[in-house]
Protein backbone atom coordinates (compact mmCIF):
# COMPACT_ATOMS: atom_id res chain seq x y z
CA UNK A 1 0.00 0.00 0.00
CA UNK A 2 2.62 2.50 0.71
CA UNK A 3 4.22 1.94 -2.68
CA UNK A 4 1.57 2.44 -4.23
CA UNK A 5 0.32 5.79 -2.25
CA UNK A 6 4.20 7.27 -2.89
CA UNK A 7 3.39 6.81 -6.52
CA UNK A 8 0.16 8.14 -6.68
CA UNK A 9 2.07 11.55 -4.66
CA UNK A 10 4.69 11.22 -7.81
CA UNK A 11 1.75 12.04 -10.12
CA UNK A 12 -0.34 14.33 -7.78
CA UNK A 13 1.80 15.53 -4.84
CA UNK A 14 -1.07 18.11 -3.39
CA UNK A 15 -3.98 15.28 -3.22
CA UNK A 16 -4.69 15.74 0.23
CA UNK A 17 -6.56 12.13 -0.25
CA UNK A 18 -3.17 10.36 -0.75
CA UNK A 19 -1.58 12.02 2.29
CA UNK A 20 -4.26 11.57 4.33
CA UNK A 21 -3.98 7.14 3.71
CA UNK A 22 -0.69 7.61 3.96
CA UNK A 23 -0.31 9.05 7.61
CA UNK A 24 -3.51 6.58 8.31
CA UNK A 25 -1.05 4.07 6.98
CA UNK A 26 2.17 5.20 8.79
CA UNK A 27 0.29 5.89 11.69
CA UNK A 28 -1.45 2.51 12.10
CA UNK A 29 2.33 1.46 11.52
CA UNK A 30 3.27 3.20 14.51
CA UNK A 31 5.55 5.83 12.88
CA UNK A 32 4.43 8.79 14.40
CA UNK A 33 6.93 11.41 12.60
CA UNK A 34 6.10 10.08 9.34
CA UNK A 35 2.35 10.30 10.00
CA UNK A 36 2.41 13.45 11.48
CA UNK A 37 4.36 15.16 8.47
CA UNK A 38 1.11 13.69 5.93
CA UNK A 39 -1.57 14.17 8.19
CA UNK A 40 -0.60 17.79 8.19
CA UNK A 41 0.30 18.12 4.16
CA UNK A 42 -3.35 16.34 4.01
CA UNK A 43 -5.47 19.09 6.63
CA UNK A 44 -3.58 21.83 4.51
CA UNK A 45 -5.25 20.78 1.53
CA UNK A 46 -8.66 20.21 2.91
CA UNK A 47 -8.69 22.09 6.02
CA UNK A 48 -12.51 21.74 6.66
CA UNK A 49 -12.47 18.02 6.93
CA UNK A 50 -13.07 16.44 10.17
CA UNK A 51 -11.61 13.65 9.50
CA UNK A 52 -8.53 15.09 8.81
CA UNK A 53 -8.01 16.67 11.79
CA UNK A 54 -9.45 14.15 14.43
CA UNK A 55 -6.23 12.03 12.72
CA UNK A 56 -4.01 14.30 12.88
CA UNK A 57 -4.56 15.24 16.44
CA UNK A 58 -4.11 11.48 17.13
CA UNK A 59 -0.82 10.96 15.85
CA UNK A 60 0.15 14.49 17.61
CA UNK A 61 -1.31 12.83 20.79
CA UNK A 62 0.99 9.60 20.29
CA UNK A 63 4.54 11.80 19.97
CA UNK A 64 3.26 13.53 23.32
CA UNK A 65 2.05 16.68 21.65
CA UNK A 66 -0.66 17.31 23.49
CA UNK A 67 -1.74 21.72 22.80
CA UNK A 68 -0.99 20.46 19.06
CA UNK A 69 -3.12 17.47 19.63
CA UNK A 70 -5.87 19.48 21.47
CA UNK A 71 -6.34 22.29 18.19
CA UNK A 72 -6.54 19.75 15.85
CA UNK A 73 -9.06 17.37 17.75
CA UNK A 74 -10.92 21.01 18.61
CA UNK A 75 -11.15 21.79 14.60
CA UNK A 76 -12.51 18.62 13.76
CA UNK A 77 -15.50 18.86 16.46
CA UNK A 78 -16.01 21.99 15.20
CA UNK A 79 -15.88 21.28 11.46
CA UNK A 80 -18.27 18.14 12.40
CA UNK A 81 -20.01 18.82 16.10
CA UNK A 82 -22.51 16.00 15.03
CA UNK A 83 -19.72 13.02 15.79
CA UNK A 84 -19.23 11.32 19.18
CA UNK A 85 -16.20 10.19 17.88
CA UNK A 86 -14.78 13.49 17.91
CA UNK A 87 -16.12 14.76 20.93
CA UNK A 88 -14.84 11.66 22.95
CA UNK A 89 -11.10 12.55 21.03
CA UNK A 90 -11.22 15.84 22.51
CA UNK A 91 -12.48 14.56 26.02
CA UNK A 92 -9.67 12.15 26.28
CA UNK A 93 -6.93 15.23 25.02
CA UNK A 94 -8.58 17.61 28.09
CA UNK A 95 -8.34 14.89 30.27
CA UNK A 96 -5.18 14.05 29.76
CA UNK A 97 -4.14 17.79 29.66
CA UNK A 98 -5.32 17.89 33.25
CA UNK A 99 -8.67 19.97 31.48
CA UNK A 100 -11.33 18.25 34.06
CA UNK A 101 -13.94 20.55 33.66
CA UNK A 102 -13.44 20.69 29.70
CA UNK A 103 -13.20 16.80 29.69
CA UNK A 104 -16.37 16.55 31.54
CA UNK A 105 -18.27 18.79 28.96
CA UNK A 106 -16.54 17.17 26.22
CA UNK A 107 -17.62 13.54 27.19
CA UNK A 108 -21.15 14.93 27.75
CA UNK A 109 -21.39 16.28 23.96
CA UNK A 110 -20.36 12.87 22.78
CA UNK A 111 -23.32 11.43 24.72
CA UNK A 112 -25.77 13.61 23.66
CA UNK A 113 -24.91 12.61 20.45
CA UNK A 114 -24.13 8.92 21.05
CA UNK A 115 -26.17 7.81 24.47
CA UNK A 116 -24.87 4.38 23.83
CA UNK A 117 -21.24 5.73 23.59
CA UNK A 118 -19.49 2.84 26.45
CA UNK A 119 -15.82 5.10 25.94
CA UNK A 120 -17.20 8.33 26.66
CA UNK A 121 -19.88 7.01 29.80
CA UNK A 122 -16.73 5.40 31.20
CA UNK A 123 -14.57 8.34 31.35
CA UNK A 124 -16.84 10.77 32.26
CA UNK A 125 -18.24 8.79 35.15
CA UNK A 126 -14.31 8.05 36.25
CA UNK A 127 -14.13 12.24 35.99
CA UNK A 128 -17.77 12.46 37.93
CA UNK A 129 -18.40 9.51 39.82
CA UNK A 130 -21.71 10.67 41.15
CA UNK A 131 -23.22 10.49 38.19
CA UNK A 132 -25.76 7.50 37.12
CA UNK A 133 -24.42 4.27 36.25
CA UNK A 134 -26.79 2.77 33.48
Amino acid sequence: AEGWLRRALSVAPRNPEVHFRLGDLYLDQERAPQAIRELQAATAGAPGEASYQARLAEALQTMGLQADAIQAAERAAALAPEVAGYQRLLGELYRQSGQRKRAVAAYRRALALDPGDAGAREALQALDPTLEKP
